[in-house]
């Protein structure tokens, strides 16, 4: 007889796993991404730039009252950083800079490993990852997919 119940086990939430969940991710829409790139129709680092924003943390609670570290934006984690060292708390303010430039670090190394990943397993090497600007994709007269957008779409994010 089968039992309807299932066990699940859930690993505890510490910094080790959330900092490896965060770099496996990466790495993994890094390869994501440079396979979009070998179509020829995507922007590599305008894909990989967007999965970074999708996994960087969310600020959820009141300012400077929190104390997990999943509950930060990167930038914030910066923002406090300065605030501290300026009001003179020398010491938490250059952990929070050093925390924020180790997780960039860590994020980096994703990006790298996700690529390599995809230029060993088909052979190929990443198309566009140095053209920032998207002009190898980008097409004036092409769909609507592949157009750079004017300046006044930026107008819609304020």
């Amino acid at each position: 007889m089968f039992s309807s119940k299932r066990f699940i086990f859930v690993a505890p939430v510490t910094l080790l796993n959330w900092m490896v969940g965060r770099v496996t991710m990466t790495t993994l829409f890094s390869f994501i991404s440079a396979a979009l790139a070998s179509s020829h129709r995507f922007c590599y680092s305008a894909v990989a730039s967007s999965a970074v924003v999708l996994i960087l943390p969310v600020c959820l609670r009141p300012v400077c009252k929190i104390r997990s570290t999943d509950s930060y934006m990167q930038g914030f984690i910066v923002l406090c950083g300065a605030l501290e060292i300026m009001s003179r708390n020398i010491v938490a303010g250059s952990v929070r800079l050093c925390y924020a430039v180790v997780y960039a670090i860590f994020l980096g190394f994703g990006l790298a490993a996700g690529s390599e990943a995809f230029e060993k397993i088909s052979g190929t090497t990443v198309f566009g990852p140095e053209d920032y600007s998207c002009s190898m994709t980008h097409d004036a007269n092409g769909p609507w997919y592949q157009r750079t957008p004017s300046g006044f779409w930026g107008l819609y994010l304020y």
